[in-house]
């Protein structure tokens, strides 16, 4: 297996104001291989551009929160990269195909609701994704997810 170019083990970048602390990353891994390319997709305010200026290391930090990774574009599982991913309009599209609508309001970084952080938007949420943080998930050969969805202990929840 080929040496990274950039490996890079539970970011966190948090910023500290007077309202309190903002969460930019809370715990990414990222793992890039040679002659290998990285999308990074998600809502505006959540932790891309933070990252891409520490990896430029024009931020100074520690070295890590994951929530669906390497075949995001191929084949995304977690429910809010899909729904996500479905927004996105395409030239391929038929005219009349609706985007996906997220409901509700991105949360605020400074109280990230518990457990799942996405489950006031998810429209697969059972309780279980409102008080516990979900468990990263091995599914594939290089494919992770942050979803109960895909836990051996919870997937029967879903059915």
């Amino acid at each position: 297996m080929d040496t990274p170019l950039l490996h890079i083990k539970s970011l966190k970048t948090y910023f500290y104001t007077q309202e309190g602390i903002a969460r930019a990353v809370d715990g990414m891994d990222m793992r890039i291989r040679p002659g290998k390319t990285l999308g990074v997709i998600g809502k505006s305010g959540r932790g891309k551009s933070v990252s891409a200026l520490f990896v430029m290391r024009l931020i100074p930090q520690p070295p890590g929160r994951i929530i669906d990774v390497v075949t995001i574009f191929k084949a995304p599982l977690h429910p809010y990269t899909q729904a996500l991913y479905d927004s996105i309009p395409r030239l391929t599209d038929t005219p009349k195909r609706r985007l996906e609508v997220i409901h509700g309001t991105v949360p605020n970084p400074l109280h990230f609701p518990s457990g799942c952080r996405f489950h006031p938007r998810c429209k697969y949420a059972r309780n279980v994704c409102r008080t516990q943080e979900p468990p990263l998930e091995n599914v594939a050969q290089g494919h992770q997810v942050r979803c109960f969805k895909f836990s051996a202990e919870t997937k029967q929840l879903f059915s």
